[in-house]
């Protein structure tokens, strides 16, 4: 599981009839490592809403999120976004990872998100950001309000049965490099040993950017996690 973010620094809003609206086009390829590409795509976007909507943009970023499948291996993705009326364009470039079923174990990037809904998948149907029988709800700019119970999500893959009776989850947040607060809990807690989920109340954090790491123990760390900031 792999999820990145987009931005699309200026967009260019038209207008007709008091309705506003811009569209774009996003272009999405995936090679391989020796540079061959193995699934192209482009999709249109068009996207139109009213004068009062307008003003949320000021305040709250846009954001762009689909799927597609690939078998296990190593690739770049690279996306280009492009508004059709003002020529404007972003574009972004990432490495992906995508696990062998084998004896490695693996832990996936961190997932955060300000909710995590209960959603069992339907007709066999994939919807980007859902984590075992959970869909998370994410933002771009990993912004929350201290009222704001957040969720960190992810995989580890690999974990054998005997493994997860002794090793345990720490997480840990960072306040100016500083250590702030820590959690550790048994794997045997979690409901499966595939995808986890933990939540953590903001109630008593002070405005501030924080860190938060995550690393699988046995006795001593054996494997760590990327890093997103909150």
């Amino acid at each position: 599981m792999c999820k990145r973010c987009l931005s699309v620094l200026v967009v260019s809003v038209g207008s007709y009839e008091n309705k506003h609206y811009f569209p774009l086009k996003l272009n999405g390829t995936v090679s391989n490592q020796k540079g061959k590409i193995i699934y192209q795509y482009e999709k249109p976007i068009s996207y139109q809403f009213s004068a009062d909507k307008l003003k949320e943009f000021d305040l709250k970023p846009f954001s762009l999120h689909g799927l597609f499948l690939l078998i296990p291996g190593d690739y770049t993705f690279s996306v280009l976004i492009r508004n059709e009326t003002s020529k404007e364009f972003t574009s972004f470039e990432a490495n992906l990872t995508i696990p062998a079923d084998d004896a490695t174990i693996r832990m996936s990037s961190l997932l955060l998100g300000y909710k995590a809904s209960l959603e069992e998948l339907k007709e066999k149907r994939l919807k980007p950001f859902h984590l075992g029988s959970y869909l998370i709800s994410c933002q771009p700019n990993q912004t929350f309000l201290n009222t704001d119970n957040p969720v960190v999500g992810f995989q580890i893959h690999g974990l054998n049965p005997e493994m997860a009776e002794k090793t345990a989850l720490k997480f840990t947040i960072f306040k100016n490099n500083e250590e702030f607060r820590t959690l550790t809990k048994n794997i045997w807690e979690y409901p499966d040993t595939l995808n986890f989920l933990q939540e953590f109340p903001l109630h008593d954090f002070s405005p501030d950017y924080y860190v938060i790491q995550v690393s699988l123990m046995e006795n001593n760390i054996v494997g760590e996690v990327n890093i997103f900031h909150s």
